[in-house]
Formats: structure tokens, sequence, C-alpha cells
């Protein structure tokens, strides 16, 4: 069975990882918007993001 003291670092490690990841998914999330937008242009990209809302 761990220690006390294994189990809080493993703690703080999932914890330090789970960070990074949301870190990497914001990044990778505004960059993908930032192309989208100048790829499609301000209407398109509207209409896009208006339209998935839809269908939730």
């Amino acid at each position: 069975m761990a220690t006390t003291a294994e189990n809080n670092k493993r703690i703080a490690k999932n914890t330090l990882l789970l960070y990074f990841r949301m870190i990497l998914i914001i990044i990778v999330g505004l960059y993908t918007s930032r192309v989208v937008l100048n790829t499609l242009g301000v209407s398109d990209y509207i209409f896009i993001n208006t339209h998935q809302m839809r269908k939730l």
C-alpha cells in the first residue's frame, strides 16, 4: 500500500499535468479560432458558430 507521501506526490504530479493539458488545449483552441477566422472572414465565422449553436 502506498504511503501518504507517495500519494501526495502522485496527486501533485497529476495536478500539474492536468494544468499543463488545460493550458495547451486553450492555446490550441485560441490559435485554431484565429486561423479559422482569418480564413473564413468575420461574416462566415459568425454564421458557422450560430448554426452550430442551433444544433445544441
